[in-house]
Formats: C-alpha cells, sequence, structure tokens
C-alpha cells in the first residue's frame, strides 16, 4: 500500500468516498483539501505501516483503535481503513461486517452479551454472502453465549474461506469491551474501534501485550473552533476544482497540520491562485511567497539568549 494522500481513495464510480469530515457530506469532493490540516495523513501512514506487509493479517489478530475529540473524523477514517483492505488486491476474500453505527440491544450490558449479539448479527450477514454454508453459519453460532468459544468459529470459517473478516465495532463502547475484543483477535480478524480524547501512551499502555494480537492507537486532533473557516473556504473558494488541482492544494498544506496555521494558508494560497485555475506555476508562487514570510519572521526573532527591547 502506497498512498500519498489517502483521503483521495477512488470509489466504485471514480469518485472520492466519503472524506473524513462527517460535517462536509454536502461538499466530499472537496474533502481532500484536509487530508494534512488535522493529522490524518500521519496516521493513516501509521495504519498502513501497522498492516504492511498485508499476509500479517492471515497470522496474527488485529485491533485498530482510533481515539479523538467528538467531531474529528473517527468514524469515517475507520471506515476509510477498512474500506482501504476491503480493496486491497493481496486479500482475495474481504469479509466487512460494519456495526459502526449500531444501536446495541438492552440486553448487551457487559462484554459477554455484547460479543454473543455481535456474533448473531455477523452470522446474518455471512448467510447472504455467496459461497457460505449452513455448516459454517453453524461453527459462527455453536455456543455463542461463550465467546471465547464462539469466536473460534469464526477463525475456523476465516481458514476454510481463506477470509479476512474486518469487524466494525458499535461506537461508544465502554474502553474494557474494547479491550475484550482485541483479546479474543486471532489470525484473519480484525477489530476496528473508536474511542474519546486520549493520549496514545496511555492507551497502550492500558492494553498491554496480548501474544496473538497487533494493536494499534492512531489519534486523530481536534478540529474545533475552525468549521466556518473551513465551510466558507469550501463553499467560496474551492468549488469547481478537479482532482489535480485538489493534490496540488492538498501538496502545498503538507507541512501545516495544525488547524488555524492551515486556513491561513489556504488564504494566501487562492489569493495567489486568483480566479483561474490552479497549476504547479501557482503552487511554486506560494511557495516562493511563504520563504519570503518565514525569512522576515526570522529577521524579526531575537537571537537565543537575548531579548528584544
Amino acid at each position: 500500500m502506497n498512498v500519498s494522500n489517502p483521503i483521495l481513495p477512488d470509489g466504485p464510480d471514480g469518485m472520492p468516498w466519503d472524506g473524513p469530515l462527517l460535517m462536509f457530506h454536502d461538499l466530499v469532493d472537496h474533502a481532500p483539501l484536509f487530508a494534512f490540516i488535522d493529522g490524518m495523513l500521519v496516521e493513516y501512514q501509521r495504519f498502513e505501516k501497522f498492516v504492511t506487509p498485508v499476509d500479517r493479517l492471515t497470522r496474527r489478530g488485529h485491533l485498530v483503535l482510533v481515539s479523538g475529540p467528538d467531531g474529528v473524523g473517527k468514524s469515517s477514517f475507520v471506515q476509510w481503513c477498512a474500506r482501504k483492505l476491503e480493496r486491497h488486491p493481496e486479500i482475495a476474500n474481504p469479509l466487512v461486517f460494519y456495526f459502526g453505527l449500531a444501536a446495541l440491544p438492552p440486553e448487551c450490558v457487559n462484554f459477554r452479551k455484547t460479543a454473543a449479539w455481535l456474533l448473531r448479527q455477523m452470522a446474518l450477514v455471512l448467510e447472504g454472502k455467496e459461497g457460505m454454508t449452513r455448516e459454517d453459519i453453524d461453527k459462527l453460532l455453536r455456543e455463542a453465549d461463550d465467546p471465547y468459544v464462539a469466536f473460534g468459529g469464526l477463525v475456523d470459517v476465516l481458514h476454510d474461506k481463506s477470509a479476512v473478516a474486518l469487524i466494525i465495532l458499535p461506537q461508544k463502547i465502554p474502553l474494557e469491551w474494547v479491550r475484550g475484543f482485541r483479546d479474543m483477535a486471532r489470525a484473519r480478524m480484525v477489530f476496528f474501534a473508536e474511542w474519546g480524547a486520549a493520549d496514545r501512551v496511555e492507551l497502550a499502555a492500558g492494553f498491554g501485550e496480548v501474544p496473538t494480537c497487533y494493536s494499534a492507537f492512531l489519534q486523530l486532533s481536534q478540529m474545533a473552533g475552525v468549521e466556518a473557516d473551513i465551510r466558507e473556504i469550501l463553499t467560496n473558494r474551492v468549488a469547481g476544482m478537479d482532482e489535480a488541482e485538489r493534490k496540488l492544494v492538498a501538496e502545498a498544506l503538507r507541512n501545516f497540520p495544525v488547524p488555524r496555521e492551515a486556513i491561513d494558508e489556504l488564504v494566501y494560497l487562492f489569493d495567489i491562485r486568483g480566479s483561474g485555475k490552479m497549476t504547479p506555476s501557482k503552487v511554486r508562487a506560494y511557495q516562493d511567497d511563504l520563504t519570503k514570510r518565514l525569512l522576515k519572521a526570522l529577521e524579526r526573532k531575537p537571537p537565543q539568549g537575548r531579548k528584544e527591547r
């Protein structure tokens, strides 16, 4: 997997999949501009490294836990990672179980009951899959009330079908339940989960090591306070740009992962662009202007050890 801008995936109709910012569903074509604003590129590259080489998926289980504040795009990011694996040429038989928006029933009061419910829902999905037999479904449902035994049935099915299960867990389940699913993960099983704002190091320390599973903790940054500015730029500055232009802009913003700085730089870039098409020469003009501004800022900065009067 070698993706320079992960928020430009190829959809079935040649258009991008939903971008990472849920608030921009009505402007999804323009979401690629923000691949470098909130650190999603860095975290995607971390995910890419985590699942490379892809045959690791057939040797051990995986957990991908994405953390970040509300509204930062965790759900879309999780979906994008799962879709990328689903379309990976080296994964011959991906099985996607998407429960990200599922409302847990009242009986899901603990991990075991939640795992049992999840297994039954997965069985319903498999019943509609080509090549799945009644015996395969029975393997999954056998002793479903004991998830550690029942998920063993899933492992058997995955091995028999040379399949990889990509399981997106329901949102906002307790962290100890996420840990429980991680502990059950075996070869050919990838669990995706999301959690609120948390430090990656603290999350990793809280999960510990499991010999049968790899764990990745990806952290998306806060976008709060800049939504209106982003919407204004998307609406009034970006309308009509084609994919090549969007790539130019995204690449120009690579070095500005902080939302406020990225917004300011978008304004500079579009002022230089004017009303015409975005071209490499216009990006170079912006970069020349950026160099001059940085040099001026350095000139104003007092030498180390001295203070301006």
